[in-house]
């Protein structure tokens, strides 16, 4: 039993720090009202990615991978756990409790882009669902400090 932990630590521990080898950061963008005005049908108004930084309760996996958005029509910013695999030049993501799947790609100039693969959920199984259409299929989000993940 021991050796069984202690064997499933060490793999999620190499596959978080080879995931987040490339991406570890703070991801972040906000959209101002002159963009969404031009963008009538995108509902978010903020989103932000966290790769291997923040830290949680969880003992051994207490990395704390986190996609949350702010939302145009609920006045709202949500958002979920994300466990993310390296495919390629990519981070595969999912958020937790099938809340759906996205991409992470470098961009270069300190940013990644995000691209919606089917449907991103962001809170409980009520919370705020962006299907892969225009205004939600790719968001572009830009490094910011560390200390603003919480």
């Amino acid at each position: 039993m021991i050796r069984l932990f202690f064997a499933t630590t060490l793999c999620a521990t190499a596959f978080t720090t080879q995931a987040e080898a490339a991406f570890k950061g703070c991801y972040e963008r906000v959209y101002d009202s002159r963009y969404l005005k031009s963008h009538r049908k995108q509902d978010v108004v903020k989103i932000r990615l966290q790769i291997g930084v923040g830290k949680g309760n969880d003992g051994p996996f207490e990395l704390l991978d986190r996609v949350d958005a702010g939302f145009r029509k609920r006045g709202i910013y949500d958002g979920g756990l994300i466990e993310c695999k390296q495919e390629g030049e990519e981070l595969s993501c999912g958020i937790e409790g099938d809340g759906g799947t996205f991409t992470v790609t470098d961009r270069g100039e300190d940013s990644v882009r995000i691209t919606n693969n089917s449907f991103m959920r962001f809170g409980d199984e009520n919370g705020t669902t962006i299907n892969v259409k225009g205004e939600h299929r790719e968001f572009r989000l830009y490094r910011i400090s560390e200390s603003a993940c919480p």
